[in-house]
């Protein structure tokens, strides 16, 4: 395995623990393996199931979920220009789940 300068965006498919994550993780990891094959994985079970689809953003540890086929190929392209797909965004993973902010508390500029 070598080194990757980029981030790297690990979609989860995992379908064993909750069924969601594969029938809505799948063609997430589809769409970025067509537009960002590079960039892109399909990981096992990342949390938060309720949330399918989810993107775990490595190394930055950022949580995306509710992507969806459409919108994963911009949430790569944001991402890697420097901005938060804040309407996407979980949080970020490193910290106590007390200090983590929600996603709903998050305001775009208006």
């Amino acid at each position: 395995m070598t080194a990757h300068d980029e981030p790297v965006f690990l979609a989860c498919t995992h379908g064993r623990h909750d069924t969601c994550c594969a029938e809505r993780g799948r063609p997430v990891a589809a769409a970025l393996s067509q537009t960002h094959p590079e960039v892109s994985w399909e990981v096992s079970h990342i949390g938060g199931d309720r949330f399918a689809g989810n993107v775990l953003v490595l190394p930055d540890g950022l949580y995306y979920g509710r992507v969806s086929p459409d919108t994963a190929p911009a949430l790569v392209e944001s991402h890697l220009s420097g901005h938060l797909t804040l309407d996407l965004l979980r949080g970020r993973s490193g910290y106590a789940q007390h200090r983590r902010p929600r996603s709903s508390c998050a305001k775009s500029p208006a």
